[in-house]
């Protein structure tokens, strides 16, 4: 099955300063954040689109998931799919990054 990653815009700014973060705190920063997004590209598609350690966010909906990449910093995704049999694919959508994932409301 193929898998794809994308990450919708509302997600691009905390990913954004998160990269900057990493970037910043040594010599080589920047290449290690270009292999943090690498890596979670990776983990999606080795999983089929889906982590097992994923939790699920029922404030939002049973489709959306968060995954806790590293300590600290959570991904929250949605997962599409599409077609059948050989031709199945998966689509993950990053749609928000966090430091946690956002408490449930009361």
């Amino acid at each position: 099955m193929r898998v794809t990653v994308s990450y919708h815009r509302s997600a691009r700014g905390m990913l954004r300063q998160w990269l900057s973060a990493i970037a910043a705190r040594e010599p080589g920063g920047e290449l290690m954040a270009r292999v943090a997004i690498e890596v979670i590209r990776e983990r999606f598609v080795e999983t089929g689109g889906d982590p097992p350690e994923a939790v699920n966010d029922e404030t939002r909906g049973r489709a959306f998931r968060w995954w806790e990449y590293t300590e600290g910093f959570w991904v929250g995704y949605v997962v599409r799919t599409r077609g059948f049999g050989p031709f199945r694919s998966r689509r993950v959508i990053v749609v928000e990054v966090e430091e946690r994932p956002p408490a449930p409301n009361p």
